[in-house]
């Protein structure tokens, strides 16, 4: 899971996924990869995951699968 600000610097990732369900095993908090505080906003979601039995998700994803998007950040 990797955000980026709109100008498209990575400012948080994660590669720790939950074995369960393949969900990402944490979620952005909203402190930038410095340790600062992000401002108020609108950002962008990408997810690409490569799981134990080899299939790939985030590519040439099923349908309603959503493999990026954008989220906003309210504080």
């Amino acid at each position: 899971l990797q955000i980026f600000d709109l100008n498209g610097t990575l400012v948080w990732e994660t590669t720790e996924i939950d074995a369960y369900d393949g969900s990402p095993a944490e979620g952005w908090d909203g402190i930038l990869l410095n340790g600062h505080e992000a401002p108020q906003g609108v950002y962008v979601y990408r997810i690409f995951a490569r799981f134990i039995d080899g299939s790939i998700y985030g590519h040439r994803g099923k349908e309603g699968e959503k493999t990026h998007g954008t989220i906003t950040l309210i504080r």
